[in-house]
């Protein structure tokens, strides 16, 4: 009898010497903290749950394991296996639990994440949990047994929505092309395309920063078509002078706070009167002299609109009236000399008269 137990007391042993535990976690994948809770699971949607195992460096040969669970809280739409390429994982999905089993063939070399587990539940739900089964087990290339003992508890929370638009609007600048244009025009404009995959621009929330002023939408200056926002500036831009444009977009989604871009432009404008095609500088000078030289506010009016209809604008740049009274007493001294010139020829005309007479 005292034999008989000193030889289980030593098969005992050599059990437990070759059937050892493994290190191994149920670490799950939550949402980032944008998405609140982002500690918990989410109802409805699908979530995920890694099977992570502590062996660096070790080749597992197969695989049996049963991961339980409670069918009635938990739905698995997919179990994947890393660095299975050829599929050599198995796994069947029971009333209660999940049963994974590899048979013998190439060795896997192991180093975190072994399997990817998705499921989901339509519910909030409390206290629900994954654990391994007694005897579930790995073996690496040399046969040794290594048990699997771990289980992770967890709960459900309602989100407003299981798959958010994570993706920030797309802007382009049409005009100016960047890299095409030395110098800016004074009477530049700015053409954006502005267009986002996912649940649309919010239009209402459109802010454009050129040179410290502000624009949107909502003024007069911006133009929206289809897919592409203009701004034409309220006034020409300075010789030599330096923009900074700034055009901020953010989308529709609500739950997590809205995704945006902020693009950010820097120009200088041309070192002397150049214009885009619209309006040259030599119709820019005869409309000067034209407005300089009208004594009639519907002759006026009919300056102010010419300039308006070239330059795709209601509103006239106050840099025409600052440029304009550099040339006011130039105006004053041609009608001087004008006046001049007439009391000259009717002196002459009088004298040629009288001496005829005689």
């Amino acid at each position: 009898m005292f034999y008989k137990k000193i030889v289980f007391i030593f098969i005992f042993v050599l059990w437990i010497l070759w059937f050892s535990f493994a290190q191994v976690d149920l670490s799950p994948v939550y949402t980032s903290d944008r998405f609140q809770p982002s500690n918990m699971f989410h109802a409805w949607c699908e979530n995920e749950i890694d099977i992570v195992f502590d062996l660096e460096g070790w080749d597992i040969n197969a695989i049996n394991a049963i991961l339980k669970y409670k069918k009635k809280d938990i739905k698995i739409t997919k179990v994947l296996f890393k660095w299975d390429k050829e599929n050599k994982l198995k796994y069947t999905v029971s009333d209660d639990a999940i049963i994974l089993t590899k048979l013998k063939s190439n060795t896997w070399w192991v180093d975190h994440v072994v399997f990817q587990l998705f499921f989901k539940w339509k519910s909030d739900l409390k206290n629900t949990s994954f654990e391994f089964e007694t005897w579930s087990y790995i073996v690496d290339i040399s046969g040794n047994m290594i048990g699997l003992d771990d289980n992770y508890i967890f709960d459900f929370a309602s989100v407003p929505e299981c798959n958010p638009d994570i993706v920030p609007p797309i802007v382009e600048l049409l005009f100016p092309i960047i890299n095409t244009w030395e110098y800016l025009p004074l009477d530049s404009y700015f053409k954006f395309k502005i267009f986002d995959d996912g649940k649309g621009v919010n239009k209402g929330n459109i802010n454009i920063l050129l040179n410290n002023q502000k624009y949107n939408l909502s003024d007069i200056d911006c133009e929206w078509s289809g897919d592409v926002l203009t701004l034409y500036p309220d006034a020409w831009f300075s010789i030599g002078s330096d923009v900074k444009l700034e055009i901020i977009v953010d989308d529709k989604q609500v739950y997590g706070k809205s995704n945006f871009v902020d693009k950010k432009y820097k120009f200088k404008t041309s070192t002397w009167l150049s214009f885009l095609d619209n309006i040259s500088p030599v119709e820019f000078r005869r409309i000067v002299d034209f407005y300089n030289n009208s004594k009639m506010i519907d002759t006026l009016s009919w300056s102010i609109g010419v300039l308006s209809s070239w330059s795709n604008k209601d509103l006239i740049d106050d840099n025409i009236v600052v440029a304009t009274s550099t040339s006011f007493w130039f105006s004053v001294f041609a009608v001087l000399w004008w006046i001049v010139a007439w009391l000259l020829l009717l002196m002459r005309l009088f004298s040629l008269f009288v001496d005829k007479k005689d």
